[in-house]
């Protein structure tokens, strides 16, 4: 997976300053509209190769209580850990995160089926509750969904389908996972 510590190791970007507007310095993960550019170009290659695209949005709930009930330092800690999590469990190459709205990841699956996603998703949930910045109660829900895509829709259907699976797993409360198949 591509982040910030990879490109720091070693793949340097040809402008400094455009490396600082892709990648997010509370995560380490993509900015969201970087985001949004590999998503279209995963969207059109899984298009061609007739490949399955998973993605997963990883939501922390009520984050305007745990702003106010932690500090400056400790959220940041938080976001970093959550980036950490989520840039860990996402193993393939191909496989990208960014941190696409406050308390909220997604993260793009290539060639993932809903089997797949789970299992991503169920390795992103252990890495973060071992970290040591997250705190127990923190819930965490997660929502994805794997489709066959084609070039009758767009990339922004994983969205909205996404979100229609994090509120099932938030419906379903404690937390949990759902994996959506296809976009109706």
């Amino acid at each position: 997976m591509q982040n910030l510590r990879q490109v720091r190791g070693g793949r340097r970007a040809v402008d400094p300053t455009s490396e600082l507007k892709e990648f997010d310095p509370l995560t380490g993960l993509a900015s969201r509209p970087f985001f949004r550019f590999r998503l279209e170009e995963q969207w059109e290659q899984s298009c061609r190769n007739h490949r399955p695209l998973g993605f997963l949005m990883v939501v922390i709930d009520d984050v305007a209580s745990l702003r106010r009930e932690y500090s400056k330092d400790a959220w940041r800690s938080m976001l970093g850990a959550l980036g950490s999590a989520v840039s860990q469990s996402c193993q393939r190459r191909a496989d990208f995160a960014a941190r696409v709205r406050v308390g909220e990841v997604a993260a793009v699956l290539s060639d993932a089926s809903v089997d797949g996603a789970r299992v991503v998703a169920d390795r992103i949930r252990t890495a973060i509750y071992a970290q040591p910045a997250v705190p127990e109660h923190l819930r965490v829900v997660m929502g994805g969904v794997s489709v066959m895509p084609n070039p009758s829709y767009f990339a922004n259907a994983l969205w909205m389908r996404a979100n229609e699976a994090v509120d099932e797993a938030r419906d379903a409360g404690s937390g949990g996972i759902v994996i959506l198949s296809g976009l109706n």
